[in-house]
């Protein structure tokens, strides 16, 4: 298949490519936007010269500059490129406020957070850290989006000492959080706050709910699998557990995915069945579905999987793009090609219909 066939694919691998590389490089922002700009003009260029342009040389200089779009996204959120991030503070104690962002899986040692630093020593500050709790600490009831000030010293991610050990300090990194806070009792204080975003109400409303399932009255095995299968929540499984599952390859079982949006949307169908009686009543559970169904997907984290399965089956009630059969195809191509001839001739045509 020739690259000018498929100029999308191109396109999202060069932004791909930038994005990569300014990891790689950790360039500085004069330096990605020197390759922006000259990438950009050309390409400006190529567009006025319209077809006389050549198409592999007009697709080439879109590349460049979807690369630099990239290099540039990833270079102004690299640590050292912000003069604000609490790395650049002096090695020591200092005082962190910061806000609630996540509860993660714990391990066998500690409970984990990740939290967001607002400001340092009174300071301004951005910049993510992974806060670790001992089990003497996990009975604290803290929720997405409360203020929390920490007294302590950071340590910054390393390296593993061991050859070919799992490199967790660049996995962190590549994640944004490029350090962490070991928290003792008496080293910090807890201050809640009311959730203002939609992000926090969702997350709240999940750790809600997951509260209610813990106290059910299973044993800790049954209730972390069971918060696993329906919210696709993994904080409470054992750390066993989980490791089972991944070498059984049925990891993705926790993961909420096509399986767990299916049967939530068929319950839900069936339980309002009954609507189907009433005049339009087929139109109305339809609705009633749809709604339940992207509230479920939001509840659940909004994962990618679960978002692909949701649109599918909104595919599958029939909730397709209405399109013309006399509309033509594919002006978008001609256009990244350079013909741009053709595809004002083509958008004329889909416009009078």
């Amino acid at each position: 298949m020739r690259p000018g066939q498929t100029p999308a694919l191109w396109l999202a691998g060069s932004l791909a490519l930038g994005i990569w590389a300014a990891y790689a490089l950790r360039p500085a922002p004069a330096t990605a936007l020197a390759v922006l700009l000259p990438a950009f003009l050309f390409l400006a260029l190529a567009l006025r010269a319209g077809r006389r342009c050549p198409p592999l040389l007009y697709l080439s200089l879109a590349c460049a500059t979807f690369f630099g779009f990239g290099l540039l996204r990833m270079a102004g959120d690299l640590p050292e490129n912000q003069q604000n991030h609490f790395t650049h503070a002096s090695p020591g104690t200092h005082i962190f406020d910061m806000r609630l962002i996540e509860k993660l899986r714990p391990t066998s040692f500690s409970n984990r957070w990740l939290g967001e630093v607002t400001c340092l020593d009174g300071t301004r500050t951005a910049g993510k850290v992974l806060l670790s709790l001992p089990d003497s600490l996990a009975g604290q009831r803290w929720a997405p989006g409360d203020r929390l000030l920490v007294h302590g010293v950071p340590s910054r991610n390393t390296s593993p000492a061991n050859p070919h050990q799992f490199d967790y300090g660049a996995y962190l990194n590549s994640l944004g959080v490029y350090a962490s806070l070991r928290l003792q009792p008496g080293q910090f204080r807890h201050i809640p706050q009311p959730a203002k975003t939609w992000g926090a109400k969702i997350a709240r409303l999940q750790q809600r709910l997951l509260e209610k399932l813990d106290g059910v009255g299973f044993a800790q095995a049954e209730t972390g699998l069971l918060q696993a299968l329906l919210l696709g929540n993994r904080t409470a499984l054992e750390p066993g557990q989980y490791a089972s599952y991944q070498r059984a390859g049925a990891a993705h079982v926790l993961a909420v995915s096509g399986l767990h949006v299916g049967v939530f949307s068929g319950l839900v169908s069936w339980l309002l069945w009954p609507l189907r009686r009433l005049r339009r009543g087929k139109a109305l559970q339809a609705i009633l579905v749809v709604l339940a169904l992207w509230a479920y997907v939001l509840l659940a984290g909004a994962s990618p999987s679960a978002v692909r399965a949701a649109v599918r089956l909104l595919n599958a009630l029939g909730i397709f793009p209405v399109v013309s059969p006399e509309e033509r195809c594919c002006g978008h191509d001609l256009l990244w090609n350079g013909d741009r001839e053709g595809f004002e001739r083509l958008a004329k045509h889909n416009v009078a219909l």
